[in-house]
């Protein structure tokens, strides 16, 4: 599962509903939709970003779709204990406890091929639905089985009174050619596309009530469906606007809710989709897949440029706010590794380092090459025939860029700032467009063992936490393995501080402190100042703001009585009818000196206390 790029993360909303719900997002802050696999991410990257992005979300999850052979199994709190063990214990794979702590998760291989999705307390899904995972494993059950068998023991056993319902509708039924994810696509790229896509994600806005919104998804099906009463309610049950009335009897014959708005859809639909007569397995160009297997791949350990700030043929992004002395500090950098760096002092940064002569490639699109950037190298006492420059202008698209790491082979590769370098064509807060640029850093880092140093400048968004405060898509801070950030010594404004912001491949570094000097800086050992700190400056002698003074008060009262977790504190700030913002929430909590402390596993989210 962990390889698939089916990944999201989540977090609890109030959506308007008796409880929080839980709701999917992208890695770029926007929603996640379990239909639209752009949307998902890969494992590592959701993970990071749980982590990296403290109490931002609640949890990760994983997309469950029908070209996988994953089924996700979910116990709801309340559900019988006979009835739990049976699954459990019959089924024998990967489970674990959700994010209340109350139910359960089980994954196993194989595909739901009968039955309903849903009754009492028993969910079971095999595509168009995320389930949380929280990692959580109860009875050593962490390894995900092939359970076909099991599977279709424990659909029948449990499920199958709820679907026979499906095959009991009244009027004309034709057999649909077409699989449900097809079904799916057809009506999402028609063009009331949109209208389709927003009943089955659940939005009834602009319709009289809850059952009119039903009858329009259930004609829009019965359209592509071809009048197919089978596939219709499969796929409905599936949407967003599924729940427990649509199995409710209301007729005298017997006939559900379901039933009849299926057969009302059915019996006003004039026309039908007519598929094009073709193969369809020899329309798709049969491409050729590189497939290797994990025991032919020997593990590599990661190196280092500089431990654990630069590790070694990954892409890295240094940002801060204009004329803050980002510049200086890669040239710090550039002039210490291209002369070659041996040191045995104990608060040196580069203690314990022997390291002969680096080539360096620095790209510069802001400063003159000749009268700013030589004269300051020369200053630092820089090796210059170490460091290359290219007069080319050339984007990190440019076919060239590769030929100039060909020619120049550096250890260390500068581009500043990252925007200069990105074709003018990208749009540079678009997710998809600006991966692309990175991909092809990412892979030349890669090959040519190269560290790959991005300077970027913040946005003017100055309440934000300082991995969202990077002008454009969030993945520029997304994909590079470690994030610097520059800022000014809130203690000193002669120090510069390089706070690292995040690791992926180590734990993050301490602060680092530089003295500003004519043209130059110096490095004058650690600080304790984090990006942490930074987010949260207030201090005792400011003023607090309403909100603020709102939540010292809430959380004083709330946590007297002992640690709660995160999710009970939304709830009870929910109960309360009080409107506090995440960022003033955890700012008033850093006023208190409150511990906030990680759970094990995912979506279990932290716990609050006052020590």
């Amino acid at each position: 599962m962990q390889e698939l790029k089916q990944w999201i993360l989540w977090k609890y909303e109030d959506t308007g509903g008796k409880k929080l719900s839980k709701v999917p997002y992208q890695i770029n802050g926007v929603r996640a939709k379990p239909n639209d696999k752009t949307t998902w991410s890969d494992y590592n990257t959701v993970k990071a970003i749980f982590y990296n992005y403290d109490n931002e979300y609640d949890g990760i999850g994983f997309v469950f779709t029908a070209d996988d052979d994953y089924v996700g199994i979910d116990l709801d709190f309340g559900i019988d204990d006979a009835v739990k063990d049976d699954i459990i214990n019959t089924l024998d794979s990967y489970t674990e406890l959700s994010p209340s702590g109350k139910g359960y998760h089980i994954i196993v291989k194989g595909k739901k091929t009968i039955g309903a999705n849903r009754k009492n307390n028993i969910e079971i899904y095999d595509k168009l639905r995320y389930f949380t995972i929280t990692e959580n494993i109860i009875n050593n059950k962490n390894t995900v089985q092939e359970r076909q068998k099991e599977l279709d023991y424990i659909c029948k056993k449990y499920l199958c009174d709820a679907s026979k319902q499906s095959n009991n509708n009244t009027g004309t039924t034709t057999t649909s050619t077409l699989s449900d994810e097809e079904i799916i696509r057809l009506a999402g790229n028609a063009k009331n596309g949109d209208i389709f896509k927003s009943l089955l994600s659940g939005d009834i806005t602009g319709y009289e009530s809850h059952s009119e919104a039903d009858i329009k998804l259930c004609s829009i099906l019965a359209f592509w469906c071809g009048r197919d009463k089978v596939q219709i309610d499969r796929i409905f049950r599936t949407s967003a606007l599924y729940r427990p009335k649509w199995d409710e009897k209301h007729k005298t014959d017997g006939r559900t809710y379901g039933q009849v708005t299926i057969d009302t859809a059915c019996s006003n639909c004039v026309d039908v989709y007519k598929p094009k007569q073709e193969n369809r397995e020899n329309k798709q160009e049969q491409k050729g897949l590189d497939i290797i297997y994990l025991d032919t791949v020997k593990p590599v350990t990661i190196e280092w440029l500089l431990y654990p700030y630069l590790p070694l043929g990954k892409v890295v992004v240094l940002a801060g706010e204009q004329g803050i002395g980002k510049s200086f500090f890669t040239l710090y950098l550039v002039s210490k590794f291209s002369r070659g760096i041996t040191s045995y002092k104990e608060n040196d940064l580069f203690f314990g380092m022997d390291l002969p002569p680096q080539k360096i490639l620095y790209q510069n699109a802001e400063d003159g090459i000749d009268d700013t950037i030589v004269p300051r190298l020369i200053k630092l006492n820089a090796n210059m025939s170490n460091i290359a420059y290219s007069r080319d202008k050339i984007s990190f698209s440019d076919s060239r860029l590769e030929q100039l790491f060909q020619k120049v082979k550096p250890t260390m590769a500068i581009f500043d700032p990252v925007q200069s370098f990105i074709d003018a064509k990208v749009d540079t807060h678009k997710v998809n467009e600006v991966r692309q640029s990175l991909d092809i850093l990412i892979n030349l880092g890669s090959k040519y063992n190269c560290t790959i140093i991005l300077i970027m400048h913040n946005n003017k968004l100055g309440n934000q936490k300082m991995l969202y405060r990077v002008t454009g898509s969030v993945d520029f801070t997304a994909l590079p393995r470690s994030v610097l950030s520059a800022v000014q010594d809130p203690q000193d404004p002669n120090n510069l501080l390089i706070i690292h912001s995040k690791s992926n491949l180590a734990r993050k570094g301490q602060t680092l402190k530089f003295t500003k000097l004519d043209d130059t800086i110096e490095f004058t050992g650690y600080s304790d100042i984090t990006d942490y700190k930074m987010d949260n400056p207030y201090s005792a002698g400011e003023k607090a703001s309403p909100k603020l003074e709102q939540a010292i008060e809430f959380l004083q009262d709330y946590l007297q009585d002992g640690a709660k977790t995160r999710k009970e504190i939304n709830q009870e700030l929910y109960k309360r009818g009080l409107d506090i913002g995440k960022d003033t929430l955890i700012k008033a909590g850093d006023i208190l000196n409150i511990s906030m402390e990680k759970l094990k596993g995912f979506g279990t989210g932290t716990i609050w206390y006052i020590p």
